[in-house]
């Protein structure tokens, strides 16, 4: 063991230059106790089985493009949802994400039902669940089918949870907070970035979002709260505090803009639609799982989600599926287990600055070889306890391993094919469509031809109606 690391040790860089070999991970988290699927509004042509089981975190948005009427481009293996009829689907589907609720709180959203998740393990963000494949958002399959056509939301603070809800169609707009410009920032279909609220809106629509409990005082900039035993204020100055309340207001921005516009709803296309609120952990982090911010916060946030919910359902006239998807914070969880991260961390002489806001990373020398890197990273691994709650995720390491051959990129990231994989080859999603008509169209006129051929075969020269026609001018001349 000695020996493993001081080998591990010679190989580690800090150096600027230094490459990522990977991060640790921390999974400790039961089936449905991690992340669930809430179901807010459902139209009639949407059913569900009584209990379906659970269903796997890298399935959410392929249940959503099925709930849709549109095909996914991979396995789908859960069985509770039911057919309905293919010519009465929703008109679109708004996901509101929650990520990093405090342990022990359930938020209190209306949901019809729930089911709970299986988390990937090798997932240790949100945003790497959501997507539909690691290549291709919800969104994005979407509006590819229907040629650019649909309407497409995505709103986070955060940069990568908005760019799953994004898409390169025409009327596609995807906001994220620009910390460097102290404002919202929206991308087009087009990639077109502009500015939108800034710090000073953002601070003056406050007043107009807050639900009846909460109040703002635009002179302090301090938001309070004073109900059900809570009694908590909110310092706009502190980022930590602000970030929270711009999401939620930007949020109602978006929806506040969609009802002034209402012609796309029945337009024939569906619709995609993804609130992201993210804010909520760095709000923890400062101030506690169990303080009264976090409570005062998840109040506030279970009282906006009902407002969108029930905003879109008047948009589309309830033919719209709402769903939540709410994940758990690892905050207490990373602090139950900083003791064995810092013990690993001293091990490797890689110093822990970073353990609050991220998992702590390897860095090693670019001089390494591939094939060592490969090596070392999988010692890690298997330096790890097996079932334990610490395990090392390494870098590239594809999500969808762990699920399905048929989702894996034939090429690597060193860009070299792996031959002794064994994949399947990769079609355009027309293939089967367009293997079945030639099928068929030979099928058929092999068919034709070979039954043409045997009754000319067999057929007697008087029965031929050239030979009567003949015979029958004969006669007349």
């Amino acid at each position: 063991m000695m020996m493993f690391m001081i080998l591990l040790y010679f190989f580690l860089s800090f150096s600027v230059r230094a490459e990522f070999l990977g991060k640790f991970v921390i999974y400790n988290q039961k089936e449905g106790e991690y992340a669930t699927l809430s179901v807010l509004n459902k139209p009639k042509s949407v059913t569900f089985a009584p209990n379906p089981g659970p269903l796997l975190s890298e399935d959410v948005s392929s249940l959503m493009a099925l709930i849709l009427g549109v095909s996914i481009p991979k396995e789908f293996s859960w069985n509770g949802l039911q057919a309905g009829n293919f010519f009465d689907r929703p008109n679109a589907v708004l996901m509101i994400n929650v990520d990093a609720v405090p342990k022990g709180i359930h938020l209190n959203l209306g949901a019809t039902e729930k089911f709970p998740l299986i988390m990937n393990e090798m997932a240790t963000e949100m945003y790497e669940i959501i997507p539909l494949t690691p290549q291709v958002t919800l969104a994005s399959h979407v509006d590819n089918i229907f040629e650019g056509k649909s309407v497409v939301r995505s709103v986070s603070h955060n940069t990568h949870m908005s760019m799953t809800g994004a898409s390169n169609g025409q009327d596609s707009l995807t906001s994220f907070w620009n910390d460097a410009q102290e404002s919202w920032v929206t991308l087009s279909g087009k990639g077109d970035a502009k500015s939108s609220l800034n710090k000073h809106q953002v601070l003056k629509r406050i007043s107009s979002v807050l639900p009846p409990d909460f109040h703002y005082d635009e002179v302090n900039m301090i938001v309070t709260l004073n109900t059900k035993g809570l009694q908590v204020s909110y310092n706009m100055d502190d980022s930590v505090n602000f970030n929270i309340f711009s999401e939620i207001v930007f949020i109602m921005y978006q929806v506040e803009e969609l009802l002034l516009n209402k012609d796309f709803v029945n337009d024939g296309v569906p619709d995609v639609f993804t609130f992201s609120i993210t804010t909520l952990k760095a709000l923890q982090n400062k101030y506690g799982e169990e303080s009264t911010q976090v409570k005062g916060a998840v109040l506030l946030i279970e009282q906006i989600i009902q407002k969108v919910s029930s905003s879109f359902k008047r948009i589309y006239n309830g033919n719209i599926f709402i769903a939540s998807l709410t994940t758990g914070s690892d905050v207490s969880v990373l602090k139950d287990q900083k003791e064995k991260i810092d013990k690993v961390i001293s091990s490797l002489k890689v110093t822990d600055n970073i353990l609050d806001q991220h998992i702590p990373e390897i860095h090693i020398s670019e001089k390494l070889e591939e094939n060592a890197k490969h090596k070392l990273c999988k010692s890690i691994q298997n330096f790890m306890t097996p079932n334990g709650l610490l395990k090392f995720k390494c870098a590239g390491e594809n999500l969808d391993i762990y699920r399905s051959r048929r989702t894996l990129s034939t090429t690597p990231a060193n860009g070299v094919v792996e031959d002794n994989w064994n994949l399947a080859s990769a079609y355009d999603k027309s293939f089967p469509a367009i293997w079945n008509i030639w099928l068929w169209f030979v099928i058929g006129f092999t068919l034709t031809v070979y039954a043409i051929s045997v009754s000319m075969w067999y057929m007697d020269p008087g029965d031929s109606i050239i030979y009567r026609l003949t015979q029958q001018r004969i006669k007349v001349d």
